[in-house]
C-alpha cells in the first residue's frame, strides 16, 4: 500500500461525513500501524485501511 496515495485519496474526497468518517479511520490505522506492534497486526491495519478507502474511492 503506498501511504501517500491512500491519503491523497481520501483528501481528494467530496467535504462530507463520508470524507470525515474514512479520513478518521486513515488516521487511526496510521496511528495503530507507527505503534509497536507485531507485523500480522500491522498487516491488518494496512488491510482494512485498504478496505475502507475502496469503500469510499474517488
Amino acid at each position: 500500500m503506498n501511504l501517500i496515495t491512500e491519503c491523497e485519496r481520501v483528501d481528494s474526497m467530496p467535504e462530507n461525513e463520508d470524507r470525515s468518517e474514512a479520513l478518521q479511520i486513515l488516521l487511526d490505522r496510521i496511528e495503530w500501524f507507527e505503534a509497536e506492534i507485531a507485523n500480522s497486526e500491522k498487516s491488518q491495519a494496512i488491510e482494512k485501511a485498504v478496505e475502507v478507502l475502496h469503500i469510499h474511492p474517488n
